[in-house]
């Protein structure tokens, strides 16, 4: 359709041209459409991720300084990651109440990181390579994000992210117990 859109766009822009010229006209723009075509492109966040094998979350948070964390399940047993949670140290500081928290993984690391308007501040673990699910045959995993979380009162917890794998029992090291892992990250606004 576009193609005859723009031959009659050619046709009637040139209806005070020869008649021969006109046609000639008519058929480049028309031939041209058709053509093959390749240029430079951008590359976006998930292009990125998809490359470097990375999983990645953003949560933007106002009204408040936050301290954030990783509670990590693996077979019944829950870490927290880093034990002291990541917060940004710039009490008082205005511009440490806006910001964003950034939650990522790929095999052999895991991070947690907090950009304010006042500073940044990441942490990261290295991890085993075969660390969580990575040394697994085969698993399968849901994650499900707060898409608009209530708004808590400084001191109370809440859930942004939720991440579940479990190993396939099929290729399971012990077929009766698969191995299970959960990952979920929490927040909650400092009291000043």
């Amino acid at each position: 359709m576009l193609r005859y859109l723009v031959f009659l766009a050619v046709i009637v822009g040139c209806l005070c041209m020869p008649l021969g010229q006109r046609e000639t006209i008519a058929r480049q723009a028309v031939s041209r459409q058709d053509s093959p075509h390749l240029g430079a492109g951008k590359v976006d966040g998930q292009d990125l991720a998809d490359i470097l094998g990375i999983s990645a979350w953003t949560f933007r948070y106002s009204g408040g300084r936050v301290r954030c964390w990783l509670e990590i399940t693996e077979n019944g047993v829950t870490s927290k990651e880093p034990p002291n949670g990541v917060q940004d140290p710039n009490k008082g500081n205005a511009n440490a109440k806006a910001g964003k928290i950034v939650v990522w993984w790929r095999q052999g690391q895991l991070g947690l990181r907090i950009n304010s308007g006042a500073s940044s501040n990441p942490y990261t673990r290295t991890l085993a390579k075969d660390a969580l699910w990575w040394g697994w045959k085969s698993s399968s995993g849901s994650t499900s994000v707060a898409s608009a979380p209530t708004p808590p009162k400084p001191g109370e917890e809440i859930t942004l992210l939720r991440h579940e794998a479990e190993e396939d029992k099929g290729t399971a090291k012990d077929p009766k117990a698969p191995r299970k892992v959960i990952i979920v990250l929490k927040a909650k606004f400092l009291e000043e």
